[in-house]
């Protein structure tokens, strides 16, 4: 039996046959079916803005239901390498409710009926993607670079919009960020040779700039001497710079490697004219021009931003951080950060050199992030081998009011700065630990070599003993103790506990094995009274529970109910 086809009908299907791949090859070139869920947050750097469940600032991945009906999660999987799809599955009796949420904790703990935990993590810094899959096939897919710690990755509006920088809003509606103005950024600083690793160039960008999106932007960067071609190089979609902030780029011509990672490296031999474009490729953000480089010596802007370009001395560069040069004729002598009436917090400045030096105008903080807290009066001048103390009173008022943290430490910094209050560059700045109500940490030269703050043995910010105050005196004595203007510190303070004897290296086992576990650390209660290794303050959380502990080479808690005894 023969069959024949008209001709017209044949000619007629090959028609449609085509229509149908046209339809059908780009769908399968995007790798997306249609589904009800989707991803609709992303938390990539989470700093503790958001806690999961179990207490932990882990990351995170929302997955929004856009359907009015609930959707079985059963045969969807998450995943941050679309090579490996099944990262992540979701239980069988998973589900997300109508137009619901479901939060997918990037922290190995254990799933439960409502919120989920997956074994892999992202990057906030080199960039990643996240990929949701239903039976195999992709429906969902965002790839982003760089991101800005505590903020997300959100689709605004919620479910259908287009992704933007967002606030951190697990299972709720996604709201967005205040964006700045691109055209602010500047590259800050760079090194062009660099013995510990690759070439860098820095993007800052001010605090007075709300957040910048980078996506697309453009790099160029050119010899000095015009050989070669001009190298280009561009970020990442959905990059971000937070206001205040500072971002390193390695220039090692291996993008491949994450966002933070350009394709070009920089000439130490001839210099290179660098520039930074907007997404279009023709609006010229910033552009700085440098000549032959030293190695292992950095070039930037100083202050941050300005036009005024320096060299850093060796060690003293400061990738993804402020820019500046150490003020080195004064120090911080003592800081008073644990106190109640009679005292208050109150910072000792000493000038160790023989000609008085102007702080008239300069700021006084505890951030380095932060300078503009506290301005110095006019006038305000510490003369040679002098002292200056500021006192709670002065810098704990206005808007930019601060104390300090005497429970986890804190810091003291301050700022150089011109008549106006801009800042020239010049910074001091002094970390500190924990301290004792009523004990002041003092600055004291090591056998070693250079300085730490540590506790003394008595207070010292006057000579005066009428002025002399500690904290066992009325509280209406805090008028004389404003009274100090500063003066040389006691000896530190030493004991009651000391380290007596330390075995760091018993003799080997056979000749040839570490002994490790005959290593031991003495301790020596060297008053006449017993000392609890705990805390003993009588409004204390947890008294008993909170018991000292050992930091450093060794990690060690003391079990609670320990008491040396006297000379013990």
């Amino acid at each position: 039996m023969c069959m024949f086809l008209n001709y017209n009908k044949v000619r007629k299907m090959a028609k449609m046959k085509q229509l149908l791949l046209v339809l059908i090859i780009p769908l399968l070139a995007t790798g997306y079916v249609h589904s009800q869920v989707v991803i609709n947050e992303i938390m990539a750097a989470n700093d503790g803005v958001v806690f999961s469940p179990n207490g932990d600032n882990s990351d995170y991945i929302e997955l929004y239901n856009t359907s009015s009906s609930p959707v079985s999660l059963y045969g969807y999987t998450l995943t941050d390498n679309t090579n490996s799809p099944n990262k992540f599955v979701f239980p069988l009796n998973a589900f997300i409710p109508a137009y619901g949420y479901v939060m997918v904790w990037l922290d190995s703990d254990t799933n439960n009926v409502v919120d989920f935990h997956a074994t892999f993590n992202l990057s906030g810094s080199d960039g990643e993607l996240v990929a949701l899959y239903r039976y195999g096939v992709r429906v969902d897919y965002v790839a982003f670079g760089f991101q800005i710690p505590d903020k997300t990755l959100s689709r605004i509006p919620t479910g259908t919009g287009t992704w933007k920088l967002g606030n951190a809003t697990p299972g709720e509606p996604n709201t967005s960020v205040t964006m700045g103005n691109p055209m602010a950024l500047r590259i800050n600083e760079w090194m062009a040779t660099n013995s510990s690793g690759d070439d860098w160039l820095e993007i800052y960008n001010p605090r007075t700039n709300g957040p910048v999106d980078m996506s697309l932007m453009y790099f160029t960067s050119m010899k000095m001497d015009g050989s070669g071609d001009t190298a280009t190089s561009i970020i990442p979609p959905l990059s971000f710079i937070n206001s205040n902030a500072f971002l390193q780029l390695l220039c090692d011509k291996h993008p491949e490697k994450g966002a933070n990672h350009l394709d070009f490296a920089l000439s130490s031999t001839y210099g290179e004219t660098t520039s930074l474009y907007l997404s279009n490729r023709l609006t010229l953000v910033d552009r700085v021009a440098f000549g032959p480089q030293i190695r292992n010596i950095s070039m930037g802007r100083l202050p941050d931003g300005s036009t005024n370009i320096v060299y850093f001395l060796s060690g003293r560069a400061t990738p993804e951080e402020s820019n500046f040069i150490p003020i080195t004729n004064l120090v911080v002598n003592e800081v008073l950060a644990h106190t109640d009436p009679p005292l208050e917090d109150a910072i000792e400045f000493y000038n160790t050199t023989s000609n008085q030096v102007d702080i008239s105008g300069w700021w006084l903080s505890n951030e380095e992030d932060n300078p503009y807290k506290y301005r110095i009066p006019t006038n305000t001048i510490i003369p040679a081998f002098g002292y200056k103390v500021f006192y709670e009173y002065q810098f704990n008022v206005g808007a930019n009011a601060f104390n300090l943290n005497s429970a986890h430490g804190d810091e003291i910094c301050l700022f150089a700065a011109n008549s106006d209050g801009s800042l020239t560059g010049y910074r001091l700045a002094k970390d500190f630990g924990a301290s004792e109500n009523g004990v002041s940490l003092g600055r004291y030269v090591k056998s070693t070599g250079g300085t730490d703050l540590v506790p003394m043995s008595s207070l010292s910010f006057t000579t005066n003993p009428l002025y002399y105050v500690t904290k066992d005196d009325p509280p209406n004595y805090i008028g004389l103790f404003r009274l100090g203007t500063g003066a040389p510190n006691p000896y530190p303070l030493v004991g009651p506990v000391v380290f007596s004897e330390i075995m760091y290296h018993p003799p080997d086992i056979n000749g040839t094995n570490d002994d490790i576990y005959n290593e031991y650390i003495e301790l020596n209660n060297i008053s006449s009274n017993s000392t609890p290794l705990y805390s003993t303050a009588d409004n204390a959380p947890a008294q008993y529970t909170n018991t000292w502990h050992l930091r450093g080479e060794v990690d060690f808690d003391f079990p609670q109910g320990i008491v040396m005894p006297p000379n013990g």
